[in-house]
């Protein structure tokens, strides 16, 4: 049994790490350690998955460099604490290796960890591309502890899933996946003695790897947390030893063929169609990257993309670039130029989402809102009342008292004076 439905509230943490990297200074609190030659972003807060409490306290790196993380219980306020990092770059096809340092075969039924590729929300949307090890009985549900799943490249299609006895695991093991183009192939490996045993594998090898096998980068996660946000059963706190993480790339130097006869059609007055020829490449084509006036706005897998939310009457320029396995990019394609038509502009962004605050000063976040045109900035309501805007999607309160519970909420605007509905509210309470 896959938890599908919880992985849909990951987005929050995903959209802070996406928002780090753009506007890292406003993050600078924010915990990032090092491990395994990467910087990782620690969760705190609360939300899904589950939903839970996350604690940047539960996950650290000791003094002998192995990566911990710890399921702990406050006493005092009966709350459970859970444990998530998120890797600040973007990975491609190659092989994954998590080393653990405990066996994962002994968790309570209600704990799940997690290790997997899960992409950013500016790039591909939920439920989509994401490649997952995970150790769970989700909630006594299943039996087999070893869960593997791979969701498909875009919505509407079905994930595949491979279930696998885990309780050879021991208390070191290795796993794994190697992720190509065309296949993904998961293995587990005992390494406690010294003759390593593999004792499960699969390789996912569909006839329509395009649609079933994610094409883009993605940052690796790792977490320890409760199912259904039910506390373990046997009541213990966990502490998940990861000594070591590794990602070999696909070795491979030569870069696909220029895409060709780009074409560029205005949709709408906010929206461009763009179509190309297809490249080829030795190892084969992973996917475009698509460039607008010279800036990066999107990727595809395929040979059209739909460029939205543009400026009525204005002028843009596209080129393509395609991108191999291994990550090699061609060089960009003939430019083409297209105009949009004038509209008037009624329409009001969407409502913005994911609301959360934390810290004193108040510090606010939330997703993106959406708009035909563009959103040009955010309403932060406290008590109904407006007491600031943000161009971003955070928002500083310093004008807050100990002691007291604050509600807020958010709206989006765009350019011309349209207003979004409030975000839902979000109560908080400064200690």
């Amino acid at each position: 049994m896959n938890d599908g439905v919880t992985k849909r509230y990951r987005r929050s943490a995903l959209l802070l790490t996406w928002c780090w990297l753009l506007f890292g200074s406003i993050f600078a609190e924010a915990k990032t350690i090092q491990f395994g030659g990467y910087s990782w972003w620690v969760r705190t807060g609360y939300g899904e998955s589950g939903p839970n409490n996350w604690s940047e306290n539960n996950v650290y790196v000791d003094s002998g460099g192995d990566l911990h993380l710890k399921l702990t219980h406050d006493t005092t306020t009966g709350n459970w604490y859970c444990a998530e990092l998120t890797m600040l770059e973007s990975l491609g096809f190659g092989t994954y290796s998590f080393a653990l340092k405990s066996n994962p075969y002994l968790l309570d039924k209600n704990i799940v960890l997690g290790l997997f590729s899960y992409p950013e929300e500016s790039v591909a949307p939920d439920t989509t591309n994401e490649i997952d090890i995970e150790y769970a009985m989700w909630g006594g549900g299943q039996t087999l502890h070893g869960n593997w799943t791979i969701w498909p490249t875009s919505l509407g299609h079905t994930e595949s899933e491979e279930y696998f006895d885990g309780s050879q695991s021991g208390a070191a093991s290795i796993q794994q996946y190697i992720w190509t183009s065309t296949s993904i192939t998961f293995s587990a490996t005992n390494v406690e003695g010294s003759q390593p045993k593999t004792y499960a594998s699969w390789k996912f090898q569909p006839s329509d790897p395009l649609q079933s096998i994610s094409q883009i980068t993605m940052p690796v996660e790792m977490n320890l947390w409760l199912y259904e946000s039910k506390p373990p059963s046997d009541g213990k706190e966990v502490d998940i030893v990861v000594s070591g993480f590794t990602y070999t790339p696909i070795a491979d130097k030569t870069s696909p063929s220029v895409p060709t006869n780009v074409i560029a059609t205005a949709t709408s007055g906010t929206q461009v169609s763009l179509s190309w020829g297809a490249s080829v490449d030795d190892n084969g084509v992973a996917g475009y990257t698509v460039y607008r006036n010279g800036s990066v706005v999107g990727r595809a897998t395929g040979t059209t993309y739909q460029d939205s939310g543009l400026n009525p009457g204005a002028s843009y320029s596209y080129t393509i670039a395609a991108q191999d396995a291994a990550g090699n990019l061609s060089g960009p394609s003939q430019a083409v130029n297209v105009t949009l038509p004038l509209i008037a502009d009624t329409t009001p962004p969407s409502v913005p989402r994911n609301l959360k605050a934390s810290s004193k000063p108040v510090i606010l976040r939330w997703s993106a809102s959406r708009d035909n045109v563009g959103v040009a900035g955010y309403n932060i309501y406290r008590s109904g009342v407006v007491i600031g805007h943000s161009a971003g999607t955070t928002f500083t309160d310093s004008t807050v008292t100990s002691g007291r519970t604050y509600k807020y909420a958010i709206s989006a605007f765009d350019a011309a004076g349209n207003e979004s509905a409030k975000s839902s509210p979000f109560t908080f309470y400064i200690r």
